[in-house]
């Protein structure tokens, strides 16, 4: 049976163990949310649309995106100097304005990533171990490096998001063409995200996030072969266009829709599960033994990181930022750069006297 009756209220995966629900939820105890079955692979297609299309319409028609959208726009406004003509209410091609934000933002971009993330490797204190060490530390240093992922430049882009749009998101993965480790920038306006979930140590700490991707209908149809005609239907028959299409992340599960319809859906990829191996036991005898896979983490974790600073531990976001604090400085910088142009103007311009209104020898003082 369909969960759609139910999909309208907030869903919950897993253990709330420190996540942070709001200033009202933070004073109430029991339940908080409408009750819903936990996502599990066996779910039908229609039930995880469903569930997509809450979890969007939750972000979208929350007052924490509106609140993000409304400073996003206004910071990048700012920062690419549209902001001047808004005090006379005109738009001006090239609005005559100093603007410090842009270059107290570009000057601070360069110094925030001057040094190299340098991965910290420690072993046994065994000669074996320490080798073993230094070798990872070394691997580590060649991927981040100019030739591999250029980390370097990606922090200073996602830092740049970060101080125009209050969060900047880096996703880790695995590239299937360079198979090697990938990673790319995220734009926040590309996510939809937990409005009641927070960030942790650069970790988000959400139920589920939604990532607005985008592929030619071929790709698509590699990626998916057994949706190859909905695809080809949706593109219309020219599989060179560019189709948008939904990302979605639990911690256990991911998925992917589009419209209606789910392309396909899988366990976290990113995490080694255990394994059944066949072992010769002490009496000779072969014998089927799981293994647990071996992990970075105690836990399946999505695979982004977040960095969020000025967070009260309300929303997945800044609640301020360093541009948001000196909007005001700046509108009073262009009110005093127009006082002067204005006041320049009218001392080159001179004024007109007239003996309608002054004696002669009122306008011989003048002169």
């Amino acid at each position: 049976m369909a969960i759609s009756s139910l999909l309208n209220g907030y869903f919950s995966l897993g253990q709330n163990i420190n996540k942070t629900r709001g200033e009202e939820k933070d004073k109430t105890d029991g339940v908080n949310s409408t009750p819903l079955p936990e996502l599990t692979l066996d779910m039908e297609d229609e039930d995880l649309t469903d569930l997509a299309k809450v979890w969007t319409e939750k972000w979208d028609g929350s007052e924490a995106k509106k609140r993000l959208e409304k400073s996003q726009t206004e910071n990048e406004e700012y920062w690419l100097s549209r902001h001047y003509s808004k005090l006379d209410e005109q738009i001006a091609e090239r609005p005559l304005a100093d603007n410090l934000i842009f270059e107290a933002l570009e000057t601070y971009l360069p110094m925030a990533t001057k040094q190299s993330p340098e991965p910290m490797v420690t072993g046994d204190n065994t000669p074996e171990g320490d080798k073993v060490a230094h070798s990872v530390q070394q691997m580590l240093i060649s991927i981040a490096g100019p030739d591999k992922t250029k980390l370097k430049l990606k922090i200073k882009s996602a830092v740049r998001n970060w101080a125009l749009g209050h969060l900047g998101i880096i996703k880790v993965g695995w590239s299937v063409i360079e198979n090697d480790i990938a990673v790319k920038v995220i734009r926040p306006q590309r996510l939809v995200l937990d409005p009641e979930a927070t960030v942790e140590e650069c970790f988000y700490t959400g139920n589920y996030l939604g990532e607005r991707r985008n592929d030619t209908a071929r790709d698509l149809i590699t990626r998916f072969p057994e949706k190859e005609q909905f695809i080809t239907e949706e593109a219309k028959g020219k599989l060179g266009s560019d189709i948008n299409y939904m990302e979605w992340w639990t911690p256990e599960y991911m998925f992917w829709t589009l419209k209606k319809e789910v392309l396909g859906k899988t366990k976290n990829p990113h995490w080694n599960y255990e394994q059944e191996e066949q072992q010769t036991n002490e009496t000779g005898l072969v014998e089927a033994v799981k293994v647990p896979g071996r992990n970075h983490f105690k836990s399946k974790r999505m695979p982004y990181v977040f960095l969020s600073v000025f967070n009260l531990g309300k929303h997945p976001f800044d609640d301020t930022g360093l541009i948001q604090q000196n909007l005001a400085l700046q509108d009073l910088i262009n009110k005093r750069l127009k006082q002067i142009d204005k006041n320049a103007d009218n001392t080159n311009n001179g004024g007109a006297v007239s003996g309608d209104y002054f004696t002669k020898e009122q306008a011989k003082q003048v002169g």
